[in-house]
């Protein structure tokens, strides 16, 4: 289904070329631009979805596909040119991954696609200000940042885990006797 907030979520994953290539570059303003349209883009497809009543389960995958595709893409270019530490690159990719691989599956199955809880936005902002942290390369902030995002990304995904597993629990639609 074509709507305005699933084109905005689309059209965020061709920023993560040009993305990528600014921090390569140490285009650090270029990099920091990219950076606040992608996050600015991802509210706005989520406030006019809910307003234009265009909520749709491929905007509840792309939208995080696009986030999360985001973050992998700048975890492993900080890791190569910014010293972004490999094991917190893989602790964070595997959760993002998986929550990918989950969303994949539930929408396959015909369950309910998960939507973006409040720890998991809050995570997404701390991981934004992470990657900030490490675009300017502010070393007060390093550690404290890395840890922060771990510790929000542990805590988002026990709620992410719960919701998964009691969505998984319930009787496919697909597979419903009663269904017409």
């Amino acid at each position: 289904m074509v709507t305005i907030p699933n084109l905005i979520s689309t059209l965020r994953l061709f920023l993560i070329p040009p993305l990528v290539i600014a921090i390569i570059g140490n285009e650090v303003r270029l990099a920091l631009i990219l950076l606040f349209i992608s996050y600015i883009s991802d509210i706005i497809d989520g406030i006019l979805a809910r307003n234009l009543n265009q909520e749709s389960d491929f905007g509840k995958v792309i939208d995080p596909l696009s986030d999360k595709l985001t973050l992998i893409s700048v975890l492993v270019t900080l890791t190569m040119v910014k010293r972004f530490p490999f094991w917190a690159l893989v602790i964070l990719a595997l959760r993002e991954i998986l929550i990918i691989s989950a969303g994949f599956y539930l929408l396959s199955s015909g369950r309910r696609v998960i939507p973006a809880s409040l720890p998991g936005k809050i995570t997404g902002w701390i991981f934004g200000i992470m990657l900030i942290v490490y675009i300017i390369e502010f070393r007060p902030l390093l550690k404290l940042s890395i840890y922060a995002a771990i510790l929000s990304m542990v805590f988002s995904s026990f709620t992410y885990c719960q919701e998964f597993l009691d969505e998984v629990k319930k009787r496919s639609p697909a597979r419903s006797p009663h269904r017409p």
